[in-house]
């Protein structure tokens, strides 16, 4: 049931230098550190974000030498886009405080785990519509921050929540131009066979050049749409196999496109690379993160349990 729709403006969030003139006159508050255990959320938005075990660490908590305990929020199941937990929490003393985790992402290699932070369902400033968390193979505790160091937050006594998100992040444009450039490739590949067929002759010359000259044309637009993605990539997050994948299929459409003649013996090449990249948007979604607690605190948190 649909009770009424309303159409708005995009809500505009201040940057962390405008929070923080916000709140220049306020102080670390007086408090003791506020923990969470990431694994059992108060709210999550998808029942298969359940708590999983990890022993890689002895300061994992909670831990036992013997028992296998649910001491974490394992990333392979909190790593769709779109996907949330939430945590309720007290503050005893208003006041700025700095929010840490104890974190971990060794799933997606060259790429990064990145969330989005609202307290009390806002988003208290730009930076933290995405917060990116590199790959690592160790377990790590970071402040959220930027450029110039850590974020403080302004908190007042009372009841807050703490909502976690997962997003695509600063690659989110990119993911949408491979993905339009896959669903032309698509296009392109079935006007191709609808010439020369699923299995061509390879010594027969379709003269496609010919007979298809939008589509020959195309395939170059499209290898430099692919080539300007992986540039895109690479500045954002360094050369990868991720990047490439993009640089191979765009070579390989490059040839077809110099030399239509040969567009028939690589026909078969061709569904590949659509298919490589097919799953290269499966695997650029992919979004995990494993989080073992969270610490609120007037301080930046350096405490027994991070490495």
């Amino acid at each position: 049931v649909i009770s009424s729709v309303s159409l708005l403006p995009p809500a505009s969030t201040q940057t962390y230098a405008g929070y923080r003139a916000q709140y220049a006159d306020a102080l670390p508050a007086e408090a003791e550190p506020i923990y969470l255990d990431a694994e059992t959320p108060d709210r999550k938005s998808s029942p298969v974000l359940t708590p999983s075990s990890d022993r890689s660490s002895p300061l994992t908590e909670p831990q036992d030498p013997a028992k296998v305990r649910l001491n974490i929020l394992d990333g392979a199941k909190w790593c769709v886009n779109g996907q949330w937990v939430e945590y309720d929490f007290t503050v005893e003393k208003a006041g700025l405080y700095q929010i840490s985790f104890r974190w971990r992402q060794n799933d997606a290699r060259g790429l990064f785990g990145t969330r989005a932070f609202y307290i009390d369902d806002e988003l208290p400033f730009q930076e933290m519509a995405a917060v990116e968390f590199p790959y690592t193979s160790a377990w790590k505790i970071s402040s959220l921050s930027v450029a110039d160091g850590d974020c403080w937050f302004y908190l007042d006594a009372g009841e807050h929540t703490l909502c976690i998100e997962a997003v695509v992040g600063s690659i989110s444009d990119l993911y949408a131009e491979v993905y339009e450039s896959v669903q032309r490739l698509n296009v392109l590949y079935r006007e191709i066979v609808m010439i020369t067929g699923t299995q061509p002759d390879i010594y027969r010359d379709y003269e496609l050049n010919k007979l298809l000259p939008e589509v020959v044309a195309q395939l170059g637009e499209e290898a430099a749409v692919l080539e300007k993605a992986s540039q895109t990539m690479t500045a954002e997050i360094g050369r990868s196999s991720y990047t490439s994948i993009l640089d191979t299929a765009a070579y390989q459409l490059r040839e077809m496109h110099a030399k239509p003649h040969k567009i028939p013996e690589k026909l078969s090449g061709l569904n590949s690379y659509i298919a490589s990249l097919g799953t290269w948007l499966l695997n650029v979604k992919n979004n995990p993160l494993d989080m073992d607690f969270i610490v609120i605190a007037p301080q930046r948190q350096e405490d027994r349990r991070a490495e």
